[in-house]
């Protein structure tokens, strides 16, 4: 059987939902029309979803059109959630663009035109909600061309008195079809297929998905313009979107842009599709192979991402909508920080825009501290976040840290030293001066038989780097306050430090430090 993707997008509130829930029932998938304001809608599975009477997620569904197997993406309409629905429009052959006849063409109805043309889809138009008082069908005909396209053409014309009209204004949309329309006086369907699939007719059909009117109309429209797919042999796969079932099983929904899935099928060198899920609302059915134009959830991959290729298929381009207001979390004292970071984590897999980093920040106490500042000083300049997480990055690879320890004891007893190391040390009753490579482990840079000389060379190691002079340097103490300003009146009488920070060692650090040890980085 043939098969098609078609997404259905619209600004809030225009019933795009409803539309899904009317083609599904004129198509036999569902037996009753549910209603967003029921809360009973096919494809709005989540709680929330049916609480709020909005569409959060993109969702599928899958029905029959004449010879054809179509999978119905609905996308959230909602601006906060567009991000969510732009990630879809990478694996549509078509899209339903519905617009409020109420209200006509509103300010995200523009922003999902130009994402459309952005990605080259092809576009069909409901107007819907034209049951209602004011509604006038030849002014929103006139709008939609003055502010989306003057190629948007009447459809409800076509089987009308006013057909030789429908056959003009289509002609005019393309120069070819018009030479032909004038030698010929006609246009074959074959001829309209080709320039919607081309964007260069864009068929508008008018009616009221809540009474059904125009509903069936508009499928007989899809079913007899749109153009089949033509798909390579070769395997090419586009992910679009990461998930996790009520199990918490890892879902990457994905098109099959050529070839064949089949189960068990690497799709990296580790990595295989333990299952292959075809969704239809809430429910899926397994299936042991996917062929091309599929739209299914593999489980078993632990890494993908949206927007990524795999075979023949190449890694898409960045998305155009990002979200333009930065958050601070601030944990309950109970919160398993933990768990919460898996949480984070989790979150921007299925929702990449979120933008969740972790820095790994080869140091310990005063480099964590360093890196933290750096991170605040660069979002509060309106830097972007990507470019953040590359300057930070940077920041880390060039910082260095320096400590000397009254005892080396705790970092034995956490793994950190060797028994060896830690035994001829405490034997010696040296001190040494330690620091961290560029991976963060801990490496001997000098020694010294007491704290003071240690100190002293670690003083001198700075002083001696001509990369400090202008940086800010953090000092972080275990409960010796008086040693680290003692520390600090040597730096800055050695050193051209911009600022050096005093900071008191806790939580982790305390542990591997215990009292009087001191922890400088820069």
């Amino acid at each position: 059987m043939e098969k098609l993707v078609v997404g259905i997008l619209a600004h809030v509130d225009a019933g795009k939902t409803t539309l899904s829930e009317g083609i599904l029932y004129l198509t036999g998938k569902i037996r009753k029309l549910g209603r967003v304001d029921h809360k009973d809608a096919y494809l709005d599975t989540y709680n929330l979803e049916r609480e709020r009477g909005i569409t959060i997620f993109s969702k599928q569904a899958e029905f029959e059109l004449g010879n054809r197997g179509i999978t119905l993406l609905d996308t959230p309409g909602h601006v906060d959630f567009s991000a969510e629905m732009e990630r879809t429009l990478q694996v549509l052959d078509y899209a339903i663009l519905v617009i409020n006849g109420a209200d006509g063409v509103q300010g995200h109805t523009m922003t999902l035109w130009r994402l459309l043309a952005r990605y080259q889809i092809p576009t069909f138009l409901f107007i819907n909600k034209m049951d209602q008082d004011g509604t006038d069908k030849e002014k929103l005909l006139a709008e939609l061309k003055k502010r989306l396209s003057d190629n948007c053409v009447d459809f409800t014309w076509e089987k009308s008195d006013l057909q030789s009209q429908f056959l003009e204004d289509v002609s005019v949309c393309d120069e070819e079809l018009l030479e032909k329309y004038l030698e010929t006086e006609e246009i074959s369907t074959s001829d309209i297929r080709k320039v919607i699939k081309e964007r260069k007719l864009f068929p508008c059909f008018f009616g009221s998905a809540l009474k059904m009117t125009g509903v069936e109309e508009f499928l007989h429209g899809l079913e007899k313009y749109c153009e089949t797919p033509e798909y390579p042999s070769e395997f090419g796969a586009k992910v679009f979107k990461i998930a996790r079932d009520d199990q918490g099983n890892r879902l990457s929904y994905m098109k099959i842009t050529g070839g064949t899935l089949k189960v068990k099928e690497l799709l990296t060198d580790t990595e295989k599709a333990d299952q292959i899920r075809i969704y239809s609302g809430a429910k899926f059915e397994l299936a042991k192979e996917a062929p091309a134009g599929t739209i299914c959830a593999v489980t078993g991959l632990s890494q993908t991402h949206p927007g990524q290729g795999f075979g023949i298929e190449r890694e898409s381009e960045m998305p155009v909508l990002e979200p333009v207001l930065n958050y601070r979390i601030l944990l309950p004292e109970d919160c398993d920080v933990h768990q919460m970071l898996k949480k984070l984590k989790e979150l921007e897999e299925e929702e990449p825009e979120r933008n969740v980093h972790v820095f790994n920040s080869c140091s310990a106490s005063s480099g964590e501290v360093l890196t933290a500042l750096k991170i605040r000083e660069l979002a509060s300049s309106g830097m972007p976040f990507k470019k953040v997480v590359r300057e930070v990055e940077q920041y880390i690879c060039q910082m260095q840290t320096l400590f000397v320890l009254e005892s080396l004891e705790n970092l034995r007893k956490n793994g950190r030293l060797t028994k060896l190391q830690a035994v001829v040390t405490g034997a010696l009753r040296i001190k040494l001066l330690m620091g961290a490579t560029p991976q963060g482990e801990i490496c001997k840079l000098g020694q010294a038989l007491t704290m003071k000389q240690a100190l002293g060379k670690l003083v001198d190691r700075m002083a001696a780097d001509p990369d400090h002079q202008g940086r800010v340097a953090a000092v972080c103490h275990c409960n010796c306050l008086e040693r680290a300003f003692a520390l600090k009146e040597q730096i800055e009488a050695k050193c051209q430090f911009q600022q050096v920070l005093i900071l008191e060692a806790g939580g982790i650090t305390t542990v591997y430090a215990n009292d009087g040890g001191v922890v400088v980085a820069y």
